[in-house]
């Protein structure tokens, strides 16, 4: 690409004014590994909007830490080509132009800051120690490596693999629903570490609880084990068109559900 390089029409839409302020600030910005997402404005419009790692607002001085978004309108022919889909790529770190918010709008567990409206793309490929140690530290959070259990990757709900639970493989997962997630896996890996242990008192507890619960307790299949912050878990087994979910603590089973047909 050449730059720099206007974004959509290159100005700050009256629309998104309560949003953004009218100055322009220049920033570098650290790009995320997702792709873009669009929407549509109250308005109306096409947006598109990319998640950032971390920023430097070169004009304020500042360092904007936590994940963020730089949101802009591409123009129809560009909706239309679809190149404001690969304007970044991923873990790139750039120098723009945008608008600084008027206050932090936008706000989740994961996207902590205001954003900005990207107005243009100045260059690529600047190098930049701060910003490259937030790209790392962020794909070092992307996995979780256990001697017992290998390394886990980030998904949906937690930090997922896979476990030989006595010559069967199941999926597990340490829950990132709380800080630290060294705290699941560390319940996780003592739970597989005594998987036999486990095993019988799950079937156990199963065959106690369920209607004809010694033939279902026999029979059941472990399919997966969620490990949450302070020890709790829910172990679920495939049995005939149903699942047994049982949910426990550190000191063993609580609950019990079939579901299914």
């Amino acid at each position: 690409m050449i730059y720099p390089l206007t974004v959509g029409g290159g100005t700050l839409p009256e629309h998104r004014r309560e949003q953004f302020k009218d100055e322009i600030h220049e920033f570098l910005v650290a790009v995320s590994d997702e792709a873009p997402k669009t929407g549509e404005t109250t308005s109306r419009t096409f947006f598109a909007s990319l998640a950032i790692l971390g920023a430097i607002d070169l004009t304020a001085d500042s360092r904007e830490q936590g994940r963020t978004v730089m949101i802009w309108e591409p123009t129809p022919e560009e909706q239309q080509s679809g190149s404001f889909k690969s304007l970044f790529r991923e873990y790139g770190i750039y120098r723009v132009k945008g608008h600084p918010p008027v206050k932090p709008w936008y706000s989740s567990p994961e996207v902590r800051m205001g954003g900005m409206y990207l107005t243009e793309i100045a260059s690529d490929s600047v190098e930049e120690p701060y910003l490259s140690g937030v790209i790392k530290e962020y794909i070092d959070s992307l996995t979780l490596r256990s001697d017992l259990l290998g390394t886990l990757e980030l998904g949906e709900d937690g930090y997922e693999g896979r476990f030989d639970w006595l010559g069967t493989e199941i999926h597990i997962c340490a829950s990132t629903e709380y800080e630290p997630c060294t705290n699941p896996l560390s319940y996780l890996e003592a739970f597989c570490r005594e998987c036999g242990r486990h095993d019988s008192e799950l079937r156990q507890f199963a065959a106690e609880k369920l209607g004809d619960g010694e033939r279902i307790a026999r029979e059941m299949k472990l399919t997966n084990i969620v490990m949450y912050y302070d020890g709790d878990y829910d172990a679920y087994f495939a049995y005939d068109k149903y699942t047994v979910d049982i949910f426990g603590k550190v000191k063993g089973p609580e609950d019990i559900w079939l579901e299914g047909e």
